[in-house]
């Protein structure tokens, strides 16, 4: 079996116990809070039976008090732990104990607040056994006829007694003698005694089951912990084996070959020895693999030392074709001087197309700054198109407000006209009235001409008026029409000067790109 199988089947047994452990701690945890709730059930579940005998004998005790003093607030106290129990009455804060004994003390109303309960309510929150339940149920009942009895003793004390339907409707002096009777009688001793009969049986029930629970959880708690101790002494037994195993499979056999390698090393270097690679596992593999990596380094050396030979005679060789190279050096020592008075000239003729090119980047930067200002003259262009613009589209407004107005003018040269008209038609009635009155109409007669005359000439005014008024029109509207094509002709014209703009741009760039250029060129001359 390999190593890592080994190392997976005892760690996989590690954590399968550690698993088991981890449930077992989770298991006890959990008996603990079972124990512990059961016992918190416990305390409740006394203290439940505890107020039910407590309420018994409280209702006694305010019964008995208001028999004897007939004070009406005990009455009202014996009513209120009715109430309380009963749930139709909110509990009171820190109710239980020795509440009532300060109340009564200090002659306090009872103060409640929150939602009432009763406690026959309370007790099944509890989850108690039916025949637990039916004992507690069983001593309310009993305390409920005992408070039927209290309550004759009560009425007894007031002069009410009871009628045959058991409601105490009748009237008569009181009767301290009855209620003192029945109060501290053979009969009512009988009946708390019968009271706290089935709260003392389940007293003895619920101790039973707890008990009985508590030790269920005892003898799980046992088991647990004993299991917890031989899962504790089997890992331990278990790692302690890992450990051996372990050191046997991988420590000792490492050493081993260390030893070995040691050897190797320190052997000067004796290719010839080899490790054990008995084992079927990854050592027996890793000196399976080492083995042949040092046969291989001993092929090497031997393959070395037979090309020893070859490059001694190949260093024979390289001397000579060295002394050859000597005397070929000699003779490119001439050519170099020959390419040395080349080199001169060429570096002349760089230095004068240095200087040409910086005359060339020169004047690429006053084209670069001529095309710059060049720009900025289209700016200021476009400002004044835009100008022009603006301007033609205010007289255009203007145009169309002077036709308006024109429009206005005809209409007040047509009201001329029909003003004319209704005065023709006057003059006609004038020289009517004029006709019919004969000598003494002359008068009129002459009225009437001279107004016929005036409203002739008013109508001819009227309409040459008109005439004018739509011959400006006509003006305006051709006016307004050729202000619209000079606005149109002059935004072509800005959007053609942002064109040029635009060019512009682009030329000062490459005019620009071609500075850095031509300085690269010069610097590489």
């Amino acid at each position: 079996m390999s190593i890592r199988n080994i190392l997976l089947l005892v760690f996989g047994m590690l954590l399968v116990l550690q698993a088991g452990l981890t449930v077992i701690a989770f298991r006890m945890e959990r008996l603990q809070e079972s124990a512990a709730l059961m016992q918190t059930r416990r305390f409740e579940s006394w203290k439940l039976a505890d107020e039910l005998r407590a309420s018994s004998d409280e209702l006694t005790r305010m019964a008995r008090t208001f028999v004897v003093t007939g004070d009406p607030l005990y009455e009202t106290y014996f009513n209120d732990i009715l109430a309380i129990r009963n749930g139709t009455m909110p509990r009171p804060e820190g109710y239980g104990g020795i509440y009532w004994d300060f109340v009564v003390a200090a002659r306090e109303p009872v103060v409640s607040t929150g939602t009432p309960v009763s406690l026959d309510a309370m007790m099944r929150q509890l989850d108690f056994s039916e025949e637990e339940f039916a004992k507690l149920r069983e001593a309310q009942d009993r305390s409920d006829a005992l408070v039927k009895l209290e309550t004759v003793a009560m009425n007894a004390v007031k002069g009410r007694f009871a009628d045959d339907a058991g409601n105490f409707t009748i009237e008569g002096e009181p009767d301290l003698e009855m209620a003192r009777r029945i109060m501290h009688g053979d009969e009512y001793h009988r009946a708390k005694a019968e009271i706290m009969r089935p709260i003392s049986a389940f007293f003895d029930l619920l101790d039973t089951r707890t008990a009985r629970e508590v030790e269920a959880a005892s003898l799980a708690a046992r088991n647990g912990a004993r299991l917890t101790f031989v899962l504790t002494g089997v890992g331990a037994a278990l790692t302690l084996v890992s450990f051996f195993v372990i050191v046997r499979l991988t420590i000792h056999p490492i050493r081993r070959m260390v030893d070995r390698l040691r050897d190797i090393a320190e052997g000067g270097g004796d290719l010839t020895r080899r490790i054990d690679e008995d084992r079927r596992n990854e050592l027996g593999e890793l000196a399976h693999w080492f083995n042949r990596f040092v046969g291989m380094v001993q092929g090497i050396v031997r393959e070395v030392a037979g090309n020893s030979a070859t490059v001694a005679s190949a260093a024979t060789e390289i001397a000579a074709t060295a002394r050859e190279q000597e005397s070929a050096v000699d003779r490119l020592r001439g050519s170099t001087r020959q390419v040395a008075v080349a080199v001169n000239e060429i570096s002349a003729t760089g230095r004068e197309l240095s200087t040409a090119m910086a005359a060339i980047d020169e004047a690429a930067r006053t084209s670069a700054s001529l095309a710059v200002s060049g720009r900025a003259g289209l700016g200021e262009m476009e400002s004044t198109m835009h100008g022009l613009s603006d301007a033609a589209h205010a007289v255009s407004a203007t145009f169309t407000a002077l036709r308006e107005r024109a429009e206005g003018i005809g209409g007040i040269a047509q009201a001329m006209v029909k003003v004319a008209d209704q005065t023709n038609l006057l003059s006609v009635n004038a020289a009517i009235e004029a006709v019919k009155a004969r000598d003494s109409g002359a008068g009129f007669q002459t009225v009437a001409r001279e107004i016929r005359r005036l409203a002739d000439q008013s109508a001819e005014a009227s309409l040459s008026i008109e005439d004018d008024v739509q011959a400006m029109q006509g003006a305006m509207s051709a006016g307004a029409a050729e202000i619209v094509r000079f606005g149109e002709t002059v935004q072509s014209v800005v959007d053609r000067v942002r064109q040029v703009a635009a060019q512009f741009g682009e030329i000062i760039g490459q005019v620009q790109g071609l500075t850095g250029q031509f300085q690269s060129v010069t610097a590489g001359t």
